[in-house]
């Protein structure tokens, strides 16, 4: 049975939604290195792993795109207005 030996893909996911578009090729660019490092040493589980705890480490708020609570909710305005 062969093994998926690619980076989590919702991980991938993640990125690509919150980060911002200017940074998100560089990060899955480094991302996708340090997994590949990390498979020659370590196994799959690990590299896997570690490479959700460096996803998390990017969203950090400087790099996190810019969402307004209207792009989600239309009707957040009629509350305030009425």
């Amino acid at each position: 049975m062969k093994s998926n030996r690619t980076p989590p893909k919702y991980a991938k996911k993640l990125i690509q939604v919150l980060l911002k578009e200017a940074l998100t090729e560089e990060i899955l660019g480094d991302l996708e290195e340090q997994f590949q490092r990390k498979l020659k040493s370590k196994t799959l589980a690990r590299a896997k792993m570690d490479y959700w705890y460096q996803t998390i480490n990017y969203l950090r708020p400087f790099a996190l795109k810019n969402i307004q609570i209207t792009e989600f909710n239309p009707f957040f305005m009629w509350r305030h207005n009425l």
